[in-house]
């Protein structure tokens, strides 16, 4: 994980470094500018995931432990069905109108 923090942090000295070889090159510094963007937010996403790693470990551990029993209580295939079945519709009307879209802007 060090390494991977050290690539990040790497990469974005990089970026910087391009950015002033090409700051001339509005189109150039947009571009790197979002990829500075981009590799400080995953380094910022990496850090905090490997130095509190181990107080995540314990809240996924606690919440499986303490909300399996809560799951089976509340599945029932009566109130479950017909809230699946919505869902499903949904998402199929949703899918086939992203489709549609899609199909109408290439071939507009």
């Amino acid at each position: 994980t060090a390494i991977s923090l050290l690539s990040l942090v790497m990469h974005i000295v990089s970026e910087v470094r391009a950015i002033y070889e090409h700051r001339n090159k509005m189109e150039m510094v947009t571009a790197l500018t979002f990829q500075i963007a981009l590799f400080v937010h995953t380094t910022t996403l990496t850090s905090f995931f490997v130095f509190h790693r181990k107080q995540l470990a314990r809240l996924l551990e606690s919440l499986e432990v303490q909300f399996v029993s809560l799951i089976e209580k509340v599945w029932s295939p009566t109130r479950h069905g017909p809230i699946i079945r919505e869902a499903s519709k949904q998402a199929s009307i949703l899918t086939w109108s992203l489709l549609t879209l899609w199909w109408v802007i290439f071939f507009a």
